[in-house]
């Protein structure tokens, strides 16, 4: 385990189910691509009220990110956090962490 530090990028991609049937198709709606730290503070940005209660959370502004295990078990996702114009259905998340164009995570 190593600090992740700003050489550490960030992508997305979302996937709707709109019958709920695990027939996904790629969603068109993007985040953009940053690199961890400027990931970590926007999602502090938009979305720290929904993590209040998670443990061992790095701080906002950290970076580099030291290494650390965030256990997140049973926790629903907040259908409050989902913009109103997306279409109900079964989502998917894809996360993917690249250094040097190399898929890490």
């Amino acid at each position: 385990m190593v600090p992740l530090n700003e050489s550490v990028m960030v992508t997305s991609d979302l996937f709707h189910s709109s019958r709920g049937n695990q027939q996904f198709n790629h969603y068109p709606v993007k985040f953009p691509t940053q690199n961890i730290c400027e990931f970590l503070d926007n999602f502090y940005t938009d979305y720290s009220e929904y993590v209040d209660d998670l443990d061992n959370l790095p701080a906002k502004g950290e970076c580099p990110i030291k290494p650390c295990k965030i256990d997140i078990i049973n926790k629903p996702f907040p259908a409050k956090a989902v913009p109103p114009f997306f279409p109900p259905g079964l989502w998917k998340a894809q996360i993917k962490l690249t250094m040097n164009d190399v898929e890490i995570a």
